[in-house]
């Protein structure tokens, strides 16, 4: 199984950014995607189906919370509650999962039509990749994993939630804050 890591730090970055005032945080305002740097896109299937991202469902002086969805193709498939983390500069506190981890896994057609949900929203802990049918031949299987992480960070003017996968690269969401 690939290890990934979310990376929470209050810096500059790169990736998936946006600014909003704080009244936006927990709508639909404070969403962001775009694809890991070394993710590509078999076939015809459309890049939002592996498209990862991340929204800002909480935040205040002493904590924020992101609801994460990862999207990626089985063979790079790794469970949210087995990624590595870290929260704020100097790595000072680590975030965690809150809530239960729901796992949907989709077949595509080699033209990226959706062929079939194999599961959708599954708790993670009742999930078992190796009980679904086998895909056939030609399709592309792509697993999506759901959950809440929260985080102790100090306030900043720039809030970034880094997700990265060996395999796969990196993403950075970012967030400016117009306090």
């Amino acid at each position: 199984m690939t290890r990934a890591a979310i990376v929470l730090l209050l810096v500059t970055g790169c990736g998936a950014r946006g600014s909003f005032p704080p009244a936006w945080v927990g709508t639909d305002a404070a969403l962001r995607t775009a694809l890991m740097s070394g993710e590509s896109v078999p076939g015809e299937l459309d890049q939002e189906s592996l498209a990862e991202d991340a929204s800002l469902v909480y935040h205040d002086a002493e904590s924020s919370c992101f609801d994460v969805r990862v999207r990626s193709a089985v063979e790079h498939d790794a469970a949210l509650g087995d990624l590595s983390s870290e929260c704020g500069p100097a790595a000072a506190s680590r975030p965690h999962l809150t809530g239960t981890e729901r796992v949907s896994v989709f077949d595509y057609a080699a033209d990226g039509e959706l062929e079939v949900a194999q599961t959708e929203d599954t708790p993670a802990e009742g999930f078992a990749a190796d009980e679904l049918d086998p895909p056939a031949e030609g399709t592309i299987r792509v697993v999506e994993r759901s959950g809440r992480v929260c985080c102790t960070v100090p306030t900043g003017e720039i809030l970034t939630l880094s997700i990265g996968a060996p395999t796969l690269g990196s993403i950075r969401f970012e967030w400016q804050m117009n306090e």
